[in-house]
């Protein structure tokens, strides 16, 4: 996707008809989330522009969605350091307390409630938890990656290491992030303690695998729940899959699909 996001950041490439970071806003809103910070790059003007004019273009365009009541602000423009140090300065907008992070590059199945599960294992345990899937073991170095053990029957897992992007072959698991978190006070605080690591730039799982040999860190394993636009193949599965539950669409979808599938056929 290099050379869309040289042009469109991925949280603003279009999805059927609205940019990805709407999809991620009123995936918060439907958590009970009311207030988000949105942390921007030195060159994330696009985005700023965005949020200006989509107020009025919500009125004029569809009905209200769940993330129109967001009370939404942006960071001031941060240095290209890592997303440990976004997370870090945004997370100095907020009251104290646990916060979400979600990532505006990874869209969540809208019929799982995936943030909510996180929220509730986060009320039981006083823990962060992060959200985890089980990926092809040959891609999981694209990922964070987890070492973790069973903790309950519920499909909850300790976390006891993570490790960001892996050497090819030197992942723990194939259990990878989701970019969808809970994070509690303590996390921020070793984040501010962190040095650059991985290309110079302040990991977030840095501090997560931190907090996770320490035993404060829970993973909920969620299957198929994640869109990765960062990628052709995981932009195509999200145009597909949330074309296909909009009523008014979905018929052309399916037969549109059906002729490119027997287009396909053919041709082997």
């Amino acid at each position: 996707m290099r050379l869309a996001t040289r042009t469109v950041q991925k949280e603003l490439l279009c999805v059927i008809d609205r940019p990805a970071l709407d999809y991620v806003l009123d995936e918060l809103a439907e958590a009970g989330i009311d207030r988000v910070v949105i942390a921007v790059g030195q060159h994330d003007a696009s985005v700023a522009e965005y949020l200006a004019r989509r107020q009025g273009d919500i009125a004029q365009l569809r009905e209200r969605g769940p993330s129109d009541r967001l009370a939404i602000e942006m960071t001031e423009p941060l240095k290209p350091l890592g997303l440990g140090y976004s997370v870090y300065r945004a997370r100095s907008y907020l009251a104290d307390g646990p916060c979400v992070v979600a990532l505006g590059d990874n869209l969540i199945d809208p019929e799982v409630a995936v943030l909510k599960r996180l929220l509730d294992e986060h009320r039981n345990t006083g823990a962060s938890v992060i959200a985890m899937t089980r990926v092809d073991p040959a891609q999981a170095f694209r990922y964070g990656c987890a070492a973790v053990e069973i903790a309950d029957s519920t499909g909850m897992v300790r976390v006891r290491d993570i490790i960001e992007k892996p050497e090819p072959g030197s992942a723990p698991s194939n259990i990878v992030c989701v970019g969808r978190y809970v994070l509690t006070p303590s996390l921020f605080e070793l984040i501010g303690e962190l040095r650059p690591g991985r290309n110079g730039e302040i990991q977030l799982v840095d501090a997560i695998s931190m907090l996770a040999k320490a035993g404060e860190v829970y993973g909920v394993i969620f299957d198929d729940v994640r869109y990765d636009i960062g990628h052709g193949v995981g932009m195509i599965q999200a145009e597909v899959e949330i074309g296909l539950r909009r009523s008014e669409m979905a018929a052309d979808i399916a037969v549109v699909l059906d002729e490119a599938l027997r287009r396909y056929r053919s041709r082997r």
